[in-house]
């Protein structure tokens, strides 16, 4: 989080010292106090970029002056200016939470705990009515919301946004990503916590015998309101999600619906190298001038429906192809070698 966020979060904050000005909260956890006259509990020194959230105790430095230190000389600036200016009385101070870079926007953050996570969902509303269900309207896909998408009013200090779940193969969810409803958003998209350690799947996506697999979660809503269960991976494909798709997968059919750009031709080829445990893939292949699901279904709804229930018949037409360099001479065996693996 910059400063300049934190101004456009709330641009009639600020008041007070340098040392200490108020805000609201721009962080998940406060995500339903808004009101400015009442829940202005963010305190920044805008000095050093230490800042303190009163009410969920969130508490770190700016980006604006995380990498004007060493790591070392940054947790010191921390412990003393937090000491001094919130009167704590303790000799030593926690350390900072840990500094990662968020993908999305190569931006300092702090690293988000799985409360934050909890905390940010349940600060999201339903989708059914809100300013998020216009936007996925506008994008070709206006029917009943689908289980793990919500709207918040505001998102991550960057405006109202439509937020996805990234669920794990218990269906826990360990992550969020937020798409922003403007149009001239930038970045698209941010993210809260481990992305890449989960997937977002429309309903029986993971259990599907067939499934199609792409890189957004809005590709994935397109490819189920065409009749196909679909599961994103937030962007190419961590190495967490393809030993996940992996095992899920095993003895099962997949198209690669990733992108047809460079990068997608890539995560699809990872993704032929990742899924070998029986696992017969098949490529969707794009026509000219369209990139991704979402774009296809604006273009020619039927189009893309009758291109994947082409691949669905061939997939269908086929026996199991094994991949386990001939020590596997049936499904039956594939089974006992997955379990012997612990799959």
């Amino acid at each position: 989080m910059m400063l300049a966020e934190l101004r456009a979060h709330d641009p009639n904050g600020g008041r007070g010292t340098t040392g200490g000005k108020h805000y609201l909260c721009p962080l998940p956890a406060c995500a339903a106090y808004m009101n400015p006259r009442k829940h202005r509990s963010f305190s920044v020194n805008e000095s050093t970029g230490v800042y303190l959230c009163h009410r969920c105790n969130a508490k770190g430095i700016l980006g604006d002056f995380a990498d004007r230190q060493p790591c070392s000389s940054r947790r010191e600036i921390a412990r003393a200016q937090l000491g001094r200016f919130f009167g704590s009385t303790q000799r030593k101070q926690r350390e900072q939470p840990e500094q990662i870079t968020n993908r999305d926007n190569a931006r300092t953050l702090r690293a988000p705990a799985r409360e934050d996570v909890q905390a940010a969902a349940k600060a999201t509303v339903p989708l059914a009515g809100s300013p998020g269900a216009a936007y996925l309207a506008s994008r070709g896909l206006a029917g009943p919301p689908a289980q793990g998408v919500r709207f918040a009013r505001s998102w991550l200090a960057g405006g109202p946004a439509v937020v996805f779940a990234g669920i794990d193969l218990s269906s826990a969810v360990v992550a969020l990503q937020g798409r922003y409803t403007a149009a001239n958003a930038a970045p698209k998209t941010k993210s809260l916590g481990p992305i890449g350690t989960g997937v977002f799947a429309t309903p029986g996506a993971l259990d599907a015998q067939l499934v199609v697999i792409c890189e957004a979660p809005i590709d994935a809503l397109s490819l189920a309101d065409v009749g196909f269960p679909a599961v994103a991976l937030f962007g190419k494909g961590a190495t967490a999600q393809l030993a996940l798709l992996r095992k899920r997968f095993a003895l099962r059919s997949v198209v690669l619906a990733t992108d047809s750009d460079e990068a997608g031709e890539s995560a699809a080829a990872a993704l032929r190298t990742a899924l070998q445990l029986g696992t017969r893939c098949f490529r969707l292949a794009y026509p000219d001038g369209i990139k991704d699901a979402n774009a296809w279904l604006l273009a020619d709804r039927g189009g893309l429906r009758a291109a994947v229930a082409a691949i669905v018949a061939q997939a269908q037409g086929h026996a199991v192809q094994l991949a386990i360099e001939g020590d596997v001479e049936d499904a039956d065996d594939l089974l006992g070698y997955a379990r012997d693996l612990g799959l």
